[in-house]
């Protein structure tokens, strides 16, 4: 119950019901009333087109009696039909005028077909004479050699009976009937019945058998019709079935009438029920689409905009488009709110901003001095004999100063970066001899990508603190490349003893509640920090154990190179200005 309360609390929710209301038991009625007398409509013209059919193939039946009458009566008083039936040939004279005696029937038997217009041919077959008459030469062997099948079927039946039988590409009726050895009957061709029966424009005939194989049609049809179907799809036409039925089953005529012929012969009071009933249809969702066009439509444009802001979204304003309308009015006061709203976040933004910075710069100048300490150590130890390899340390330190000191930018190239890095392990092999062993890799194409410096420097020195082992070298690999999402993939891994359990649970913990962890130690925090300012939630920091053992770190970044650096940095997220990122 409260949820129908809370429906019809809405005044638009009771305008739309009251719509549905009125005019959806309107649309039903009508559509019920035409329906009916559509199905009345339907039922009479389908009766009245069996009758016809009917009508024709009782024409054809007696057409084919009245042949067999015919023969019937042949075979009392006609002295050819008697000579070829009961003379036996024991001389060439007799041979002779037995063959004159299937001429003279053939010919007796082409007059009457003349006088049916229905029956397509005659025949007389005398088995003991192996002697065929028929009306006509059409056809002639193939009509012959169909008939003897049929009639060896049952040979020895006398009575009389009808059957279909194919002549290549037509089907024909058979009748036959026995006397005193003797078979005779007619034919009708199936498509000659069919061109007798008169049709309207658009319609199809067409003959089938009892399973309702087509056996001829005046138009193109499946090969199959379903026995009893009342209704065929051919393309986008849809056609009623009205089926006759004639000599005993064996043979069904059909006539295929489409539906605009029965619907245009409507009167006008039931299509214009029809007419109602659609327009019924097409104005409801007018009606509701006018109703959301001018009410909903504003309405959720407002609630929409609402959520937007609630969302942290303060420069987002309604679009005004309707002059003068209360709505607009709506829009217009809410845009002036939030315009001041946004005025009065502006200085508070703007300190915001400068902490940020602030914290960026000292995030990426952060270096722990120890390291300075013992490469100096390490210098000062070395004999005066070991000159040159003083010179290669203060060359390797003079680098690595120089990359330093102007590491103030938010982003440096890949390629600088691992020659960094390159230079930095060349240090770090002389304080730790034959410990570890150091690859840096990357494909020459992605040089041109940007980066945050010192990012991989972090997870470098980690992994020659942890991971180094006392009796075995451990390999530090370090790459870089574009995985299939199109974004750069960096990676620091070791085959050292693995990152512990502890340190992982550290780690996110710092990345839920970014509270300083002092045992974690600030490489880390840094890069995370670092990466999560500059991309926001476009960049990554992965860190985890390797099943071979070991530490692997994976940082996903966008792919950003040195020429498309003004425009794209400016897409990311937390790089934006009012995000707090320094320019690149």
């Amino acid at each position: 119950m409260k949820y129908i309360k809370r429906f019809f609390s809405s005044w638009i929710n009771r305008v739309v019901f009251l719509i549905f209301a009125v005019l959806i038991p309107l649309n039903l009625l009508t559509l019920v009333l035409g329906q009916r007398v559509i199905a009345d409509a339907e039922a009479q013209t389908t009766m009245e087109i069996r009758h016809t059919l009917e009508l024709y193939l009782k024409l054809a039946d007696d057409a084919l009696k009245r042949a067999d009458t015919y023969l019937a009566l042949l075979s009392i008083d006609d002295p050819d039909y008697l000579r070829l039936r009961d003379k036996e040939i024991n001389n060439e004279e007799e041979r002779y005028r037995q063959l004159q005696s299937v001429v003279d029937l053939k010919s007796s038997l082409r007059r009457k077909k003349e006088d049916e217009f229905l029956i397509g041919g005659l025949y007389a077959y005398f088995p003991e004479k192996d002697q065929f008459a028929q009306s006509d030469f059409y056809r002639s062997s193939q009509v012959r050699s169909k008939i003897l099948e049929a009639i060896n079927v049952d040979p020895e039946n006398p009575r009389r009976r009808t059957q279909l039988i194919s002549l290549d590409d037509r089907a024909v009726l058979v009748s036959m009937s026995k006397h005193r050895n003797v078979w005779y009957g007619a034919w009708i061709e199936l498509a000659g019945l069919a061109q007798q029966i008169p049709r309207e424009e658009g319609r199809i005939l067409t003959f089938t058998d009892r399973d309702g194989s087509i056996l001829f049609a005046t138009a193109s049809l499946p090969e199959q019709l379903e026995p009893g179907t009342e209704r065929l799809k051919l393309g986008k036409q849809s056609y009623l079935i009205s089926t006759a039925r004639a000599f005993s089953g064996e043979l069904y005529l059909l006539e295929l009438v489409p539906d605009r012929q029965i619907s245009g012969s409507l009167p006008f009071a039931i299509r214009l029920l029809q007419i109602l009933s659609v327009a019924a249809l097409i104005a409801l969702p007018i009606l509701v689409l006018a109703i959301q066009h001018w009410m909903v439509g504003p309405v959720s444009r407002l609630h929409k905009a609402i959520g937007i802001v609630e969302g942290g979204d303060l420069d987002y304003r309604i679009p005004e488009k309707e002059q003068g309308t209360e709505f607009n009015r709506i829009n217009r006061s809410f845009n002036h709110m939030m315009d001041q709203v946004e005025e009065l976040k502006i200085s508070v933004y703007e300190e915001q901003l400068k902490a940020q910075k602030i914290r960026m710069g000292f995030l990426a100048q952060q270096i722990k001095p120890h390291f300075i300490l013992n490469t100096l150590n390490i210098l000062y130890s070395y004999e005066q004999e070991e000159y040159p390899l003083i010179q290669r340390m203060i060359l390797y330190l003079s680098r690595y100063f120089r990359y330093v000191v102007n590491a103030y930018q938010d982003f440096v190239p890949l390629g600088h970066e691992m020659e960094h890095l390159r230079n930095y392990f060349e240090i770090q092999k002389v304080r730790f001899v034959k410990t570890f062993e150091a690859v840096v890799e990357y494909d020459e194409d992605l040089s041109d990508c940007l980066i945050p410096p010192l990012l991989l420097q972090s997870f470098a020195e980690n992994s020659i603190k942890y991971a180094l082992l006392p009796e075995s070298v451990v390999e530090i690999r370090v790459s870089a490349e574009k995985n299939a999402d199109g974004q750069l993939l960096l990676r620091v891994t070791d085959t050292g003893v693995g990152i512990s359990d502890e340190v992982l649970e550290s780690i996110e913990e710092f990345r839920k509640t970014r509270t300083i962890c002092p045992s974690l130690g600030i490489g880390i925090q840094n890069a995370i920090d670092r990466v999560e300012l500059l991309y926001g939630g476009s960049g990554s920091v992965a860190l985890s154990r390797q099943a071979t053992g070991g530490t692997a770190v994976e940082i996903l970044l966008p792919m950003i190179t040195v020429h498309s650096q003004i425009g794209e940095i400016g897409k990311l997220p937390q790089a934006q200005e009012k995000k707090g990122v320094g320019n690149a």
